[in-house]
């Protein structure tokens, strides 16, 4: 999108030129990007974006565009740029503090909310590495008010503790947020363990997606295996956990094996459970 003396930009205009620039760079969904960053920079529904297709931009307008779409072109992922991301219907803020929302994180959340359903009494439930409180917060609007007796989430990260608490007000829930070094700092006992933790092992960092470089390293690995955290919820799962309690994490597809074996011994039933792609992403069971 050249400047060019006298040109005028309609809405229309920028949708074919988006498209086809973000073909151009490589960019998934290049139609779909350049609509919402359309929508971003006008303040707009995609709804309203179609209405108003004739609609020209004025030049501070397209000022804004063309720096969001420099932006995304550099791989910076679009939630980033919009500062918005959507999970399990709910929308929740985001920013390079904090890892964004996974679709397939929607099954550990979904996991987490049959057991609920199962249990007749109500649950301490902690999220450890909440980033910007999407577990958390989901399940707190999703499940049943009398199935929670309380409901946390910990993050090392100031920064993402900011924006969990600042998600759930505006999806109006109660959860408590807390900074805190799991592997230094004592935590309250639950009776739901629940963890997305950085599992990426530290070589796979060297050939990852473009956008991966513009989230949260400490969010992706843990600059070892991959399976530093579940090492750790293992070894001490009794002083996290009340006996009879039930764990939930988000596992790499490739470490089901390796994290089952560290919790066979410990748990009185365990499953692996499989994403949409068919690999497994979620681990769950109980302990003696």
């Amino acid at each position: 999108m050249a400047k060019e003396i006298g040109k005028i930009w309609t809405i229309l205009d920028l949708i074919h030129w988006g498209k086809e620039y973000f073909e151009q760079k490589g960019i998934d969904s290049p139609r779909l990007t350049i609509e919402l960053l359309l929508c971003h920079t006008l303040h707009i529904s995609r709804v309203q974006l179609y209405v108003m297709y004739d609609r020209p931009l004025k030049e501070d307008e397209l000022s804004v565009l063309r720096e969001y779409c420099g932006r995304r072109a550099k791989r910076e992922p679009l939630q980033y740029i919009v500062g918005k991301s959507h999970f399990y219907g709910l929308e929740f803020n985001v920013n390079n503090h904090v890892l964004i929302p996974r679709p397939e994180t929607e099954i550990l959340v979904d996991t987490v909310l049959q057991y609920l359903l199962q249990q007749n009494h109500s649950q301490k439930i902690i999220d450890i590495g909440t980033g910007s409180g999407c577990i958390p917060i989901t399940i707190a609007s999703k499940a049943s008010p009398e199935k929670i007796e309380s409901i946390s989430g910990i993050d090392i990260s100031a920064e993402a503790i900011h924006i969990a608490i600042h998600n759930a007000e505006i999806n109006n829930v109660t959860v408590n947020f807390s900074q805190a070094d799991i592997f230094k700092d004592s935590l309250e006992k639950s009776t739901i363990l629940i963890s997305n933790p950085p599992y990426m092992a530290s070589e796979e960092m060297i050939n990852k997606q473009p956008e991966l470089s513009f989230e949260p390293h400490i969010a992706l690995t843990d600059n070892e295996n991959g399976l530093k955290f579940y090492t750790f919820f293992a070894n001490n799962i009794h002083s996290l956990m009340y006996t009879g309690g039930a764990y939930f994490f988000e596992i790499h597809s490739d470490h089901a094996d390796v994290i089952k074996k560290m919790f066979i011994d410990i748990s009185s039933e365990i499953y692996v459970l499989k994403d949409l792609s068919g690999l497994d992403r979620v681990i769950w069971g109980r302990i003696y």
